[in-house]
C-alpha cells in the first residue's frame, strides 16, 4: 500500500517538474524568436509553441491529477 502512494507522488512531483521544464523552454524559444527572429524563421514556429506549451500544461495537469491521486 505504501509503495503506491510513494510511486503516486514521485510521478506526479516528476510530471509536474517536466511540465514545468517544457513552459519554461517555450518561453525561452519565444524570446529567442522575438528577439532574432527574421524572414528566414520557419513558419511552424508558431505551431512549435504552441504545441510546446500545450504539452506541458498536459504535464502539469498529469502531475497534479497524479500526486493527489484523482484517478484511481
Amino acid at each position: 500500500m505504501r509503495t503506491g502512494i510513494v510511486l503516486r507522488i514521485v510521478f506526479g512531483l516528476l510530471f509536474t517538474g517536466l511540465g514545468g521544464l517544457q513552459i519554461i523552454a517555450v518561453r525561452r524559444y519565444f524570446r529567442q524568436l522575438k528577439l532574432h527572429g527574421n524572414s528566414e524563421t520557419s513558419p511552424f514556429s508558431a505551431l512549435a509553441l504552441w504545441s510546446g506549451f500545450v504539452f506541458g500544461l498536459i504535464f502539469i495537469v498529469a502531475g497534479i491529477v497524479a500526486g493527489f491521486g484523482l484517478i484511481n
